[in-house]
């Protein structure tokens, strides 16, 4: 069998629910991704039958629902690519809006070391590093969200202190120049509304907080943005937009001065940054 009848044997097998443009793009980042097959000289050449198996399972993967991102391994974030796996987040264009967001605001904080809550596969982290040549710690619960961030950042040549603790008991004692997160913060009964790819297959860690309190991780990083922070030092978070004004509310509670709201590309108050007093 040679690429072209490999190609359109995995596009049968493809469920025909896909749109055209979105087979194409699923079959491509299969092909290239996975097989790490190029065009266009794979197209005459011979496949050997271990690839169109694993081909086919992924095929499989993908019907049943899995993102094709897990099924690959591999999610681009900004200018990178970035291995992930079902441990950690896929990364979404709001977050890169976070970051853009962090980097315009870069130049006017004080120097000092920059921290990730919740840092999943690395991807914020890794960005300030390569982008703003920022020294970054990253921060996860989970050890195996971690060893994604330990793997993407060797691929890249990047440094990070890695740091696995759970931020509502403990923290790094260290003096910190800015905080970022992407928290949690989709209530529970929020899950049944979400996508069947996000509720069955991303981490629920990393997702779901308490219904009776969405905003247990914004109040605690709040309270390490007044107690960790450099003077004049930054917060900078993601959150569901229906609890924008609570948040703003509670970190003007905590003393962060300068605080506001920002919009994403869709016009959703999805982003809330400040400043320490």
């Amino acid at each position: 069998m040679n690429g072209l009848e490999f190609y359109y044997l995995l596009d049968k097998d493809l469920d025909p629910a896909y749109a055209e443009l979105e087979r194409k793009n699923i079959l491509r980042s299969i092909l290239v991704d996975l097989a790490n097959l190029r065009p266009p000289w794979v197209l005459h050449s011979p496949i050997p039958q271990d690839l169109l198996e694993i081909c086919q399972l992924a095929v499989k993967r993908i019907n049943d629902g899995e993102p094709l991102v897990y099924v690959t391994g591999w999610a681009p974030f900004r200018n990178m690519l970035l291995q992930v796996d079902s441990n950690v987040l896929i990364p979404r264009p709001e977050t890169e809006e976070l970051v853009s967001l962090m980097l315009r605001h870069l130049p006017s904080l004080p120097k000092g070391k920059g921290i990730d809550i919740g840092t999943g596969s690395g991807a914020i982290a890794l960005c300030l590093a390569r982008e703003g040549l920022c020294d970054m710690d990253a921060l996860d619960v989970s050890e195996d969200a971690l060893a994604v961030t330990a793997r993407n950042a060797k691929m890249l040549g990047l440094t990070l202190e890695l740091i696995k603790l759970d931020i509502l008991s403990d923290f790094p004692d260290s003096q910190y120049a800015f905080i970022i997160s992407n928290p949690p913060y989709i209530p529970h009964g929020e899950k049944d509304f979400l996508d069947f790819s996000v509720r069955e297959y991303e981490p629920p860690l990393a997702l779901f907080v308490p219904d009776a309190d969405p905003l247990v991780f914004y109040r605690r990083i709040g309270s390490l943005a007044k107690e960790k922070l450099i003077p004049g030092g930054g917060l900078f978070v993601e959150c569901h937009p229906t609890y924008a004004i609570r948040i703003w509310t509670l970190f003007k509670e905590l003393g962060i001065s300068e605080i506001h709201i920002e919009k994403d590309l869709c016009g959703k108050d999805r982003m809330i940054w400040g400043i320490k007093k």
